[in-house]
């Protein structure tokens, strides 16, 4: 479904998820076709021969955008497809009562590709050569095609060539667009089926229709443009101009073509959204008829649109028998030539008759949602005239087998009821069950009879309008024994589907009642030579012409037919041949003649074969050689009569030799082949009871050397008219006369390891057919003679030895090996020595001749590999400093290298050792074991990579350098375990401890001082710690660290906190310089002292520089105070007898709190 670009954006918004739905249930329902077509095979819609195509459509960008045409049959028949203007052919073979499908890419299915919801105009009318889809078939198909889009198809029932015509009115839907920004034309497509097809199209429409032309010219309402259309030819017509419709458009050819119409996307009815894609097989005017029964759509508010075309002008058409109007013209413009409108204007629809004073067509539209507010869609729906109704129909609803059904399915009935109005008995509805039809009367199945028709009585009684709500999906039957019609459709939210169950199509406007004239002769061998007439033949204006021929496959078998090519509908006369497949079987062909009227002749050809045989088929007399005198060799003939029917007097029946009579045919045997008929040379055999036997014999002498090879025949003539009716050749006979050879080969296994088996080696035993030794005849071995040391596979013998496709354990005369010319067998030997020594043994074949070699020669020796291999132990090993320092930085490391050159293999041996793998029996931490390009050998991949398949020759060594590589503390070991083909498989132990320096360091505390006393003196210990993984350390200096305000310097500086570099002692009083090494355990001291310039608490640090796992730090820590007072006098001047106050005062200038314990007065002047 697609929507006009000029509709508003809150309309666009609401049909956006409108669109959505409608394609996912319109993808199921074109797939759900694929699934189950109507089986319409009694129909004038099947035939042998189909030119189609397809209309441009409104494209959106998709994944599954395709073209499909599905067809069915009721047998089994090859299906050709062919586009010719490609160079396209397919073929696929239909299964009865199913559907088989053919998907086109848009490329190969359309003229061409229009686009989406801006495109441009359309391409001009034109003609596309070659470029129609044929499908043709022997066997009657039903073809439907399918436009399948991201949001949009449609598709149609395709009518055959049988059922063309050459007078066509065009319906179609106007562009829902003014052109100005957008293009969604109505299109036509005339489609040849026979070359030189002159075709006159006239355009209707209305006043301002347009068609644009290849000349840039336009062609406008009431003109017309005139093509020649050869075989495959398209003639494609698209409107243009505002609201452009095709409706009416006349189209006139002079042999029959094919017509399909439609719109890029449509409204229904105009102007009320959305638009959709449309395409509809159009009918021809010769199967137009006077009435058509307008059913209503189930549920619908209002009635259904109709158009109305008339086949002549001035044709008054009446809505329920009552005079509704006049269509001026055969076709044309709108109003005049054709008319659009509904079949009622009142609230409740109902069953409505149009009926016309001539012949008029009937196209039902069912309108989209808007129209009433029902949950429905738009659907065209071609409606049949009452005189092509039919007695039996079959379809199916769309969700057939799984496919995305819809949740209410209907049919329209329009039926003659009974005198009182109710479901006829015979009125039938079935259903399958199990692969069956299950009928049952309708009247059971659904009582209600419906509405009747506003219409006269037709034999007191009148027509009916059924509807008919289906429970399930399903495939169903309809029959009555008055013809009627049946409409299926059925909706969902936002989708719909509709079409005519079944379209029949003959040719009403020829008053032809009489069925072809058929005549034949048949020869003996049973082919036929026919001509059909249509009648009446003295008649033409009244005569249809020829319709659909074919050959009845189901009834039919053992012939095959040919038709001379007719135009149907035109031609009156061709002929035929029936040719019989295989003339010794019985045949039949149940042959069908129509014409376009619909009359139909049945012919019936039997073929009731002469039918005498030979047995046995074949006879081999074998193998001779040349002797004296010649052998002879007899075998037994037996001549049958396995007919049902005599072969008499009529006939001479003669047993003769294909040697003996010169054919024009391949591969013919002529000549004296040494085989002899003995007794029937130019016996007549006849009469030949059914069932009756004559036997003879057949010799054969062989006195020259080659093969030969006859034919035994059976010829039987007609003697009236000397015709061969058979003449076959049943038995083979053959026999060959040569000479065979015998040609053993040999083998030298050369060197091979004790008890170790080789490989198998391939010999031959053959029957040469070259020179010198040319063999002309089978060579016949029927024993074997064996020498010490060689067996039969299984045996274990030193030689063992098997015969490809052939058991020697039943060697024998009654089961010998044969080998024919240039034949030979595979004999697969294999060696296993039992001990270092010299082996030889011979097979001596028994056949028919020694010549040139009859016997199978083998040598062999057997020698003995050795293999030692070595290992290392590292012992205790620094770990690379780059894993265990902590302290970052890149430190020089080389890995230890092994001093016993491991890994050394050694070949001890007298036979060279191939090393077949290497695994791991032991591994802990064994990755720091290495190659000396670094390779890790615990790593499986690695072994395989460099041991693997390694070869050492006797006396020989193979060194692999290992590496010990430790990144981490403690035990390392890896155990290889090579195996070969030597006696043992050795191993090679690789091991090595990773060690590593600890230390260790202590605290000091210098205490508290006051400042300007004595320094205060000390000392650290730096110990190497033992532990499980030790090693010596390398202490190349101290790293001085202050915290605050402290100061740290060496002896000598001014440091308040100051170690002596140059005091350094051992633990045993030495004294030591940088770098400093101890063992584990050993230590060193170092001097210091505290020296407080100010007061406080201080601190500061000394940390190691060496190669330890860690740096270890020595924190020191002091305090300090300052002591000090100082007093100030008072002085004063006072009178005797006069006391005053002074002050005197005392000032802590320490850096302690300073107590006053007593206080003194003293005069200092003794007064």
């Amino acid at each position: 479904m697609k929507t006009k670009f000029t509709l508003l954006i809150i309309m666009g918004i609401f049909l956006a998820g409108f669109i959505h739905n409608a394609a996912v249930a319109q993808d199921d329902l074109v797939d759900s076709f694929k699934d189950n077509l109507p089986q319409l095979l009694n129909s004038n819609n099947a035939g042998t021969l189909f030119w189609i195509t397809f209309h441009p459509c409104y494209e959106d960008t998709g994944p599954n955008n395709a073209l499909r045409i599905y067809v069915s049959s009721a047998v089994a028949t090859t299906v050709t497809l062919e586009i010719p203007g490609l160079a396209i052919t397919r073929q696929k073979v239909t299964i009865p009562n199913d559907v088989i499908e053919f998907r086109l890419p848009v490329a190969e299915g359309q003229a061409y590709s229009k686009g989406g919801q801006m495109s441009g105009p359309p391409q001009p009318a034109q003609v596309w050569e070659g470029r129609a889809i044929k499908l043709s078939a022997d066997y009657p198909i039903i073809v439907y095609g399918v436009t399948r889009y991201q949001y949009t198809s449609d598709g149609y029932l395709a009518l055959p060539v049988s059922s063309l015509g050459k007078k066509y009115q065009v319906a179609s839907y106007e562009d829902p667009t003014d052109n100005t920004n957008q293009y969604f034309p109505s299109f036509t497509s005339i489609v040849g089926a026979y070359d030189n097809t002159k075709v006159t199209f006239r355009l209707g429409g209305f006043e301002n229709a347009m068609v644009p032309l290849l000349s840039g010219d336009t062609l406008r309402a009431n003109e017309v443009i005139r093509a020649t259309l050869n075989e495959g030819d398209i003639l494609l017509i698209p409107g243009i101009g505002p609201f452009n419709d095709l409706t009416g458009s006349t189209i006139n050819a002079t042999k029959p073509v094919n017509v399909l119409s439609g719109s890029f996307c449509a409204y229904i009815p105009s102007f009320t959204p959305a638009c959709d894609f449309i395409i509809e097989q159009e009918l021809p005017e010769n199967i137009w008829g006077k009435k058509y029964h307008v059913t209503p759509i189930q549920g619908r508010k209002k009635y259904g649109i109709i158009k109305i075309f008339a086949k002549k002008p001035m044709t008054q058409y009446y809505f329920d028998g009552l005079p509704s109007g006049t269509i001026q013209s055969a076709g044309g413009l709108r109003s005049r030539g054709w008319i659009e409108t509904r079949t009622g204007a009142d609230d409740f629809p109902r069953p409505v008759v149009v009926s016309a004073n001539e012949a008029i067509n009937v196209v039902q539209y069912n309108p989209g949602q808007n129209d009433d507010g029902v949950e429905n869609d738009p659907f065209q729906l071609q409606l049949s005239p009452l005189e092509q109704y039919q007695t039996e129909i079959v379809f199916n609803t769309p969700g057939i087998r799984g496919g995305f059904g819809f949740k209410d399915n209907f049919v329209n009935i329009a039926y003659k009821a009974t005198i009182d109005g109710g479901l006829p008995q015979d009125m039938e509805i079935a259903e399958v069950v199990d692969g069956q039809f299950r009928w049952i009367a309708l009247e059971a199945y659904s009582g209600n009879p419906g509405t009747a028709f506003n219409d006269h009585d037709v034999d007191g009684r009148k027509y009916y309008s059924k509807t008919i709500r289906l429970l399930y999906d399903g495939v169903y039957k309809l029959r009555a024994n008055d013809p009627f019609v049946a409409y299926a459709y059925g909706y969902d939210w936002y989708d719909s589907y509709g079409f005519p169950t079944s379209v029949a199509t003959a040719d009403l406007e020829t008053p032809d009642t009489l069925a072809p004239y058929v005549t034949f002769m048949q020869v003996c061998s049973g082919d036929v030579a026919g001509e059909v007439i249509d009648e009446p033949r003295i008649d033409p204006e009244n005569r249809s012409n020829l319709g659909l021929i074919y050959m009845d496959i189901p009834n039919s078998y053992n012939f095959s037919f040919d038709v001379e090519p007719y135009i149907m509908g035109t031609t009156p006369m061709t002929t035929w041949t029936l040719t019989v497949n295989d003339e010794t079987l019985n045949g039949v062909a149940n042959l069908v003649f129509m014409d376009r009227a619909g009359n139909r002749k049945d012919t019936m050809i039997e073929h009731y074969a002469l039918s005498p045989t030979l047995s046995p088929y074949q006879e081999n007399y074998g193998t001779f050689k040349i002797e004296s005198p010649p052998t002879t060799e007899s075998r037994t003939f037996t001549l049958r009569n396995e007919g049902e029917r005599e072969i008499g007097d009529r006939y001479s029946i003669y047993v003769t030799l294909d040697s003996k009579i010169a054919e024009d045919k391949p591969n013919d045997i002529f000549g004296y082949q040494n085989f002899d008929l003995i007794g029937l040379e130019n016996v007549n055999l006849a009469p030949l009871a059914v069932g009756a036997e004559v036997k003879f014999d057949v010799v054969f002498t062989a006195n020259v050397e080659g093969y030969f090879k006859d034919s035994v025949g059976v010829l039987v003539i007609e003697n009236s008219t000397g015709d061969t009716c058979v003449f076959t050749y049943f038995a083979l006979v053959e026999a060959f006369i040569g000479y065979p050879y015998i040609n053993a080969t040999d083998h030298d296994f050369d060197l091979q390891v004790v008890n170790s088996r080789s490989n198998t080696i391939d010999l031959i035993l053959e029957n040469p057919n070259v020179a010198p030794y040319k063999a002309t005849t089978d060579l016949k071995i029927i024993g074997l003679e064996l020498t010490n040391g060689l067996g039969i596979k299984g045996t274990d013998e030193i030689f063992e030895f098997e015969m490809i496709g052939f058991d020697l354990s039943t060697l024998s005369e009654s089961n010998p090996i044969r080998l024919k010319p240039g034949e030979f067998r595979t004999l697969r030997v294999s060696f296993k020595p039992a001990m270092v020594q010299d082996y030889s043994g011979t097979i001596t074949w028994i056949a028919d001749t020694q010549t040139p070699d009859h016997l199978t020669e083998l040598l062999g020796r057997g020698i003995q590999p050795g293999l030692i291999v070595n290992g290392e132990n590292w012992l205790e090993r620094l770990v690379d400093p780059n894993s265990y320092i902590n302290k970052g930085g890149v430190y020089t490391f080389a890995p230890y290298a092994s001093a016993n050159n491991a890994i050394t293999l050694e070949n001890n041996g007298s036979a060279e050792v191939t090393i077949n793998s290497v695994t791991i029996a032991e591994n802990i931490l064994g990755s720091a074991f290495k190659t000396d390009d670094g390779q890790d050998l615990s790593d499986p991949n690695v072994l395989t990579g460099i041991f693997g398949n390694m070869k050492i020759a006797p006396n020989s060594k193979r060194t692999i350098p290992v590496y010990f590589h430790p990144t981490t503390n403690g035990d390392h070991s890896l155990v290889l375990t090579f195996n070969s083909d030597a006696p043992d498989d050795p191993t090679s132990t690789l091991r090595g401890i990773g060690i590593f320096p600890r230390t260790s360091s202590e605290d000091f505390d210098f205490g508290h001082m006051i400042v300007g006393t004595t320094k205060k003196t000390g000392s650290v210990k730096f110990t190497n710690n033992v532990w499980e993984n030790d090693h010596d350390v390398v202490i190349t200096d101290f790293v001085e660290n202050t915290v605050g305000g402290a100061t740290f310097s060496e002896f000598g500086g001014n440091g308040i906190f100051r170690w002596d570099r140059n005091g350094i002692t051992d633990q045993n009083g030495n004294a030591v310089v940088f770098p400093i090494t101890l063992a584990p355990g050993e230590f060193v001291i170092v001097p210091g002292e505290f020296e407080a310039v100010t007061f406080g608490s201080f601190e500061v640090s000394l940390t190691t520089v060496s190669d330890a796992e860690f740096e270890v730090t020595s924190v020191w820590t002091g305090t300090a105070e300052v002591e000090g007072s100082s007093m100030k006098a008072a002085e004063a001047v006072t009178c005797i007898n006069r006391p005053i106050l002074m002050r005197a005062s005392i000032t802590n200038e320490g850096s302690e709190e300073l107590t006053v314990t007593g206080l003194t007065v003293t005069n200092d002047d003794g007064i």
